[in-house]
């Protein structure tokens, strides 16, 4: 991904004048973010980009997606009967987080935790919260933008 800052207009009125750009790494999809100063657009470019080189592409957008959409894409790719068995566990012990945010869930640790510590599934229940997270923050190499901002 690269991110470049712009000036979004000269407009004295412009509420946040300063644009970022960015583009996934297989250059099909591009978002914008604007700030108010310039240090902030500069400080978020930077961001990006030095999350790219280093191998980890952050989609701003990433953090809307639903636990239960992250959960099931990451479960799609476990073997049969490994998917069979998280599938289950999704459906009917995480039913109720599955609608939540990704990043809610990620960053809800006492949530979790009273969620699953008490419960007979709570460690299979734990492997697929944790995996979901861990898949969202460190995709595979697929040349698209998938990490969850928290």
């Amino acid at each position: 991904m690269s991110a470049t800052v712009l000036p979004k207009g000269t407009r004295p009125s412009a509420r946040q004048p300063w644009t970022v750009r960015s583009w996934t790494d297989d250059g099909t999809k591009q978002h914008e973010k604007s700030f108010a100063t310039q240090q902030e657009a500069r400080s978020y470019a930077t961001e990006l980009n030095a999350a790219a080189e280093s191998g980890q592409t952050v989609d701003p957008r990433g953090g809307r997606e639903t636990f239960g959409a992250s959960a099931q894409r990451w479960i799609d790719t476990r073997r049969p009967a490994t998917r069979d068995k998280y599938a289950g566990i999704l459906r009917v012990h995480l039913q109720d987080i599955a609608g939540r945010k990704l990043s809610a869930v990620a960053n809800d640790r006492d949530g979790v935790q009273t969620l699953t510590v008490s419960h007979p599934q709570g460690k299979a229940m734990l492997a697929v919260i944790r995996s979901t997270c861990d898949a969202a923050v460190h995709p595979p190499a697929r040349g698209r933008v998938s990490q969850v901002r928290c």
